[in-house]
């Protein structure tokens, strides 16, 4: 729920956003797609559509954005050769992918990767054979658990080392977020020749791993993997009582031996 405070912030930005000019709103895009994991996520490409004269002009923006894109990403490349249309509908789905929701994707893809067991037990089986303490099983449950917090950055790192592919990316982020219709469109494209992937998966990866953004995400999966998977099946084998020693409630009397020591 938004705040007083948030309405009146984001009032403010709405209000400096749509006084700028023609070109600093160009600037604000060009801005974005330079730092895609860390310029924030705010509908620029919108606004611009609503500033410019002729989808003749935006179309001009467009490729220059395109252009500006693939030099972020150097195993992308958009062949707009041989497309037809006006881009602005084209470049939509391209914005909103690769540079807006950039970090969100991203961690979205990690998650739902981890998330299934096959894959899981892919990741974990390089690090179980290697000599290791005894774990705190009252804490992890399993010893998969375990590996997979402990090396949760050199498991990612590991899922982005033999490249993925940005249709299969594109299939896990599908599952993990409801679905946004921009990426059905990602996947046309794919299909019908006009985003080539050469590897830009890992280019995203690599801008994505050196970011605040990144380590604060981390934080939040190792939440994720304790809430939905370590969790539950200390509950389901009867372990949560060791994890989670029982501790007397405080009553009158307690409160009362204890000032009496005092």
């Amino acid at each position: 729920m938004f705040t007083p405070q948030d309405l009146i912030r984001a009032a403010s930005r709405d209000y400096i956003l749509g006084n700028v000019s023609l070109e600093e709103q160009v600037s604000f895009i060009e801005d974005q797609i330079a730092d895609p994991f860390g310029s924030g996520d705010t509908n620029h490409l919108k606004r611009l559509a609503k500033s410019v004269s002729s989808q003749d002009e935006m179309d001009e923006y467009c490729q220059n954005f395109i252009t500006r894109l693939e030099d972020v990403y150097p195993h992308l490349h958009i062949d707009i050769s041989e497309y037809e249309s006006h881009l602005q509908g084209f470049f939509t789905p391209i914005y909103k992918f690769f540079v807006r929701s950039a970090s969100h994707i991203m961690y979205v893809f990690i998650r739902e990767y981890i998330f299934s067991p096959k894959n899981r037990k892919m990741l974990v089986s390089e690090y179980t054979n290697t000599k290791m303490p005894n774990y705190p099983k009252e804490q992890y449950g399993k010893k998969e658990f375990y590996i997979l917090i402990t090396k949760l950055p050199q498991i990612i790192a590991d899922i982005f080392s033999d490249g993925v592919k940005l249709k299969k990316f594109i299939e896990y982020v599908d599952k993990g977020s409801d679905g946004p219709v921009y990426l059905d469109a990602l996947l046309d494209d794919i299909e019908n020749g006009y985003i080539v992937d050469n590897g830009v998966v890992r280019d995203m990866w690599k801008r994505y791993r050196d970011t605040d953004q990144f380590r604060m995400d981390m934080t939040k999966l190792e939440m994720t993997i304790t809430k939905n998977l370590i969790m539950p099946y200390l509950e389901e084998n009867n372990m949560l009582s060791i994890r989670l020693p029982h501790v007397e409630p405080i009553t009158d009397e307690t409160a009362d031996e204890d000032s009496d020591d005092e």
